[in-house]
């Protein structure tokens, strides 16, 4: 079966990786600005750039609002809850630690994509 326990206590592993990668998307968007080329005021001006603006500030907010949950739940004393609370504590720690790495991904792929248009 699932070892509820180890998943529970080692939750602070996420929160770790979290914000490490909100650290990669801060880089991300410091490279992005150091980028200048045509290309990217012809995407400002077909309304693209305000699309990679939007990707990232959404991966900024989920990492950062998964980031802080998991670390508050992480917080909360194992032995003074249940293992149902417990199990669903990792679900929602994992649900939010997927939607974070999801929108890092899309906000990488915008990247990925100027930098092959340089």
């Amino acid at each position: 079966m699932i070892n509820v326990e180890f998943i529970y206590n080692n939750l602070d592993k996420l929160f770790t990786i979290n914000f490490t990668m909100l650290a990669f998307i801060i880089t991300a968007i410091t490279i992005l600005q150091t980028i200048h080329t045509g290309r990217i005021a012809e995407f400002r001006e077909t309304g693209l750039f305000d699309n990679v603006i939007k990707r990232y500030n959404n991966s900024i907010f989920w990492n950062f609002i998964s980031g802080i949950i998991i670390c508050l739940l992480w917080f909360i004393r194992a032995d003074i809850i249940g293992v149902s609370t417990k199990i669903a504590i990792c679900l929602i720690s994992f649900l939010l630690f997927g939607i974070a790495i999801f929108k890092t991904y899309q906000a990488y792929n915008f990247l990925i994509y100027f930098i092959k248009k340089q």
